[in-house]
């Protein structure tokens, strides 16, 4: 069951390197169940077979081996009794502590190997289509070892077995039974490896299916707002549409295989049936014996019919891991430098050397910077202006290492944040974007994620600083009220005031505000500027505004256009020299650029 790029071995390997971690749970299931399945098929098929022939030798005289039959009723109930209460039991107990501990390392693994992808990964990406693919892989894991622990060890097993006890009574039978269940398996195998690209186009499907769903609900306002249920729907239906007909395809891989499964069944088993009377005619064979024989014969049947149902199920499994397995052996486009540099940044001056840049999607097209160079001193507070794809998201994207430069370097206190590790530097960055996104937790929990270890003094004074404290109080819960997914249960401008205490309380020596007061009215954008003067008072500040009016204090206002710094001064400088800046001040309508 291959993949063109062999994904399938890699994800056998992967699971196969975190289930050993647990080998001694892994070696006592495989002995209980052994164990198990030995004594309940084949203890007791051998003595139900004992039984058959006392009674077909003894008919005339049923009542002298009434105590023997009595022993071996017993001895049957003793072996059930043990096997199926004990080591069955002991098997399931043993898989109830396996699995979970190794689907928990997969998840924890899983999760920060996301967690390492770079900003760039996630716009390539949608979010509910990694969260399925998480799921799916996590699920594959677990319908994988069911079938190798519970299914396919116990067919193993029985095959074992059941030839052995069968070359004991009838050698040529054992050897036809050999040879038919190589076939059996070899072409089961073969076609289980023809549909397992059905089945890889039904999980490609599937995750499209439910990126599409959170896709809509995520953006289930615009969807209410535009009145676009019905357009929705429609292209919901088309995407459900393709795979209903990918699933009918797989599915079907398993009804046809279930057809030459069983011809192939019935043949043998004629055969079997007609040996087995030549032999019993030749009195090579008791009637038990042939009890015996054919129970053996109908649990390998049974079992090997099974066999096609576990490729399959394998193959869809295999199927499911394979998109997650392809992002576990992605290269992320940013990593840390293999040996670090010991962070040294503490101020925060800004320097960016010989810096060209263009986006990797976008090959052919112009670089966005090319030799660019800025020096910003610490504790400067600076505006970014420029119309939309001057270069200022570009510029801030590429100092918080979100995407690295083509050439040139960027230093912060004349350190090059490549030589240190993405969370070394962004602990020492405090960001308050355009449109705050908090997770579905506390106000509490929010606002302290930038220092888990604030103490509620600091955490109320930070909320207090960014005029948040009082609507928080309004709540029932106060500072423990859920915010909901996103902080949908908050305003826009109550959102803003949360991310802004966040970044007060972060105390970073770099602080980047990317239209922070947007979302204000009037009178609590008074408060918030009072408070972001105090906080961009020890800081280096870089502010990203289309609101020229918020910059008329900054110690420097950089004007980009097509990635380059066109103008550089002070706000009154800039006016009088009647640039772009100029022009775009007087092209704003309420504080805004056109």
């Amino acid at each position: 069951m291959k993949s063109p790029t062999n994904y399938n071995h890699l994800t056998l390997k992967y699971y196969g390197r975190k289930a050993l971690k647990y080998k001694w749970l892994l070696l006592l299931f495989f002995f209980s169940i052994s164990v198990a399945v030995i004594g309940q098929e084949f203890v007791a098929t051998l003595l139900y077979k004992e039984i058959f022939d006392l009674m077909a030798e003894n008919q005339d005289t049923p009542k002298s081996i009434y105590s023997e039959l009595i022993r071996l009723v017993i001895f049957i109930g003793i072996t059930h009794a043990t096997t199926t209460f004990f080591w069955w039991r002991v098997a399931g107990f043993t898989n109830d502590h396996f699995q979970p501990f190794v689907m928990r390392d997969i998840e924890d693994e899983v999760f920060a190997k996301l967690q390492n992808h770079s900003h760039s990964f996630y716009t390539n990406h949608f979010t509910g289509g990694l969260v399925s693919k998480t799921n799916r892989f996590v699920r594959s894991f677990e319908m994988i070892a069911d079938i190798l622990q519970w299914s396919l060890a116990k067919i193993v097993i029985m095959f074992i077995a059941s030839v052995g006890v069968i070359y004991y009574f009838l050698p040529m039978l054992a050897y036809a039974l050999v040879g038919w269940t190589i076939v059996y398996t070899y072409f089961s195998y073969l076609y289980a490896q023809w549909a397992i690209k059905f089945w890889r186009k039904n999980a490609s499907d599937d995750s499209q299916v439910t990126a599409e769903l959170a896709d809509s609900l995520t953006n289930i306002f615009n969807v209410k707002i535009f009145a676009g249920a019905t357009e929705e729907k429609k292209r919901f239906n088309q995407t459900i549409n393709k795979r209903r007909k990918s699933r009918t395809k797989a599915w079907m891989t398993g009804t046809f295989m279930g057809v030459w499964q069983g011809v192939m069944m019935i043949s043998f088993e004629i055969f079997l049936i007609y040996q087995m009377v030549i032999a019993w005619t030749e009195g090579s064979i008791t009637l038990g014996t042939i009890f015996a024989i054919q129970t053996f014969i109908w649990l390998v049947f049974s079992n090997l019919w099974e066999l096609g149902r576990l490729f399959q199920d394998y193959s869809n499994a295999l199927a499911d891991a394979e998109e997650m397995t392809q992002i576990l052996n992605l290269i992320p486009s940013i990593e840390d430098p293999k040996k670090p540099e010991k962070c040294t940044i503490n101020k925060g001056a800004i320097e960016f050397k010989n810096v060209s840049f263009r986006y990797e999607t976008e090959k052919n097209s112009p670089q966005i910077f090319k030799d660019f160079n800025l020096s910003i001193k610490a504790g400067e507070k600076v505006g970014l202006v420029g119309e939309s794809g001057a270069g200022k998201s570009t510029f801030v994207n590429l100092l918080i290492r979100f995407m690295d430069t083509d050439s040139g370097d960027i230093l912060i206190d004349k350190q090059s944040i490549k030589q240190i590790t993405q969370n070394d530097l962004r602990r020492n960055l405090a960001y308050v974007p355009q449109e705050p996104i908090l997770f579905h937790r506390t106000l509490k929990e929010n606002i302290a994620y930038g220092k888990p270890d604030a103490t509620d003094a600091e955490i109320i004074a930070a909320a207090k600083a960014a005029h948040a404290h009082d609507f928080i109080m309004t709540f029932p819960e106060n500072y423990e009220t859920l915010v909901g997914e996103r902080g949908v249960k908050l305003s826009g401008g109550q959102k803003q005031r949360i991310a802004i205490a966040r970044a007060m309380l972060k105390q970073a020596p770099v602080l980047i505000l990317d239209e922070a007061t947007s979302s204000l009215d009037s009178k609590a954008e008074i408060y918030i500027q009072e408070a972001l003067d105090k906080l961009m008072k020890e800081k280096t500040t870089l502010v990203i505004a289309h609101r020229l009016s918020t910059l008329r204090e900054m110690d420097r206002i950089i004007v980009f256009d097509k990635g380059e710094i066109v103008e550089d001064g002070k706000h009154q400088d800039l006016i009088k020299e009647n640039g772009k800046y100029a022009e775009l001040w007087q092209h704003q309508s309420g504080g805004f650029i056109k």
